[in-house]
């Protein structure tokens, strides 16, 4: 049996930013279209939003070669209050979420989504992190060439997630860079 890893990181100052829509990220044109499914959505630059970053990695099978998988959740909050449910799906909230095998990535295997139900509460915020109760229904699609069928992925948890300063996000965490293994692998 293989085992996780999880990060979990916020933004202050920040926003998401769609990479295919900004000049500054032009190193990732040369990426299959079902990669950029998988990635785009995952990015952050300077704004004026707050932005969670949860990331998870398995490692897999130890008797089975090439079957890592990471999963990316991204959620941009342009206000919030402490205690007061944030709904997905309002104008406060956007998010992008992706899950697929490490690698394979090149080729796009994996779901991802920008659409879903659910709440957001900060249940409390102290110096560097950020008590989150998190409970989503996803609708995600197939990205790439693997059959994969569209389903729903329901995250419900309790997170602490700590500060991160945008000049110390990795291209795991967020950082757009040439090589897709760093993005995908932590």
């Amino acid at each position: 049996m293989g085992c996780s890893s999880l990060s979990l990181n916020y933004v202050k100052n920040a926003e998401i930013v769609d990479i295919s829509q900004a000049d500054e990220f032009v190193i990732t044109s040369k990426r299959s279209e079902s990669t950029k499914l998988l990635l785009n959505g995952h990015y952050v630059k300077s704004g004026e939003s707050l932005v969670f970053l949860i990331r998870r990695f398995e490692k897999g099978n130890l008797f089975v070669f090439d079957d890592e998988s990471f999963e990316k959740l991204t959620i941009e909050i342009k206000n919030y209050k402490i205690g007061k449910p944030i709904k997905f799906g309002s104008t406060v909230v956007k998010f992008y979420y992706s899950r697929g095998n490490s690698p394979f990535i090149y080729k796009g295997h994996g779901l991802y989504s920008s659409h879903g139900t659910g709440y957001l509460i900060i249940k409390k915020q102290n110096k560097n992190s950020f008590v989150v109760d998190l409970d989503i229904e996803i609708f995600a699609n197939p990205a790439g060439i693997f059959p994969l069928e569209g389903r729903t992925i329901r995250i419900k948890n309790k997170y602490i997630f700590n500060e991160k300063k945008i000049k110390n996000l990795t291209p795991w965490i967020s950082k757009p860079i040439h090589s897709l293994v760093e993005e995908v692998y932590p």
